[in-house]
């Protein structure tokens, strides 16, 4: 699939949207919470880990396991961070702006019958 194909959906542009206000790196809750917050879209981890599936093997995005020196003693499991790289951001601007581009169009009038 060339990058032309791949085509955002409103999903998996809020999450990477939610990944890039949190400079770039979250994980799944954090993306979950900032879907919600920043872009008044709720969803579930099922949702979000479908479409983070799909940015991956786009390579929009790129995950990573948190270390375990990082949590040792904290009696967590390892979370898993997602990544946007820069064929992630290009898409999320792209998207972006057609959104912007639909929002500020002048509506059509009408015809009139009669």
């Amino acid at each position: 699939m060339t990058s032309e194909e791949k085509e955002l959906n409103k999903t998996q542009f809020v999450i990477l949207g939610s990944i890039l206000t949190n400079d770039g790196k979250a994980n799944a809750s954090t993306i979950v919470t900032l879907a919600e917050d920043e872009y008044k879209s709720p969803m579930i981890s099922s949702t979000v880990f479908k479409n983070l599936n799909q940015l991956i093997e786009w390579k929009m995005v790129d995950a990573e396991w948190e270390e375990a020196s990082e949590i040792k003693g904290r009696g967590r499991p390892r979370k898993r961070f997602f990544v946007v790289t820069g064929e992630g951001e290009l898409a999320f601007e792209k998207k972006r702006k057609e959104y912007l581009e639909m929002a500020f169009k002048p509506k059509l009038k009408r015809a009139e019958n009669g």
